[in-house]
């Protein structure tokens, strides 16, 4: 899902984040409830105050929301599984990366 706007702000407030997506703010504020990775910054004042990472985290969850039309709930457990799966590619390469080496410092050896 393409964002609307291009982002070229620091912060964005809760109204543009939610005419950008086509959300209500009630919305946006129940899902910083729901999805841990959402959690925009607070002014002095307690007004809401997305950055660019936030923006993406909302993209993502409203493309899984559209595109998988799945409910809130489904959305969460989606995108913590694929967070899940990320993490568990990252170990493998690291592993992966130190066997290369390992191997490598052999060929090395032998030469």
């Amino acid at each position: 899902m393409a964002i609307s706007k291009t982002i070229n702000k620091l912060y964005y407030s809760i109204k543009e984040v939610s005419e950008m997506f086509s959300v209500s703010e009630s919305a946006l504020r129940a899902w910083e409830r729901d999805f841990p990775n959402l959690k925009p910054k607070r002014s002095d004042s307690g007004d809401r105050k997305y950055t660019e990472k936030d923006i993406k985290e909302v993209c993502l969850i409203v493309s899984v929301r559209k595109e998988k039309k799945l409910t809130v709930e489904g959305a969460k457990n989606y995108i913590q599984a694929k967070e899940h799966k990320k993490g568990e590619n990252e170990l493998l390469i690291n592993k992966l990366t130190k066997v290369k080496s390992f191997l490598q410092d052999i060929r090395n050896s032998l030469d």
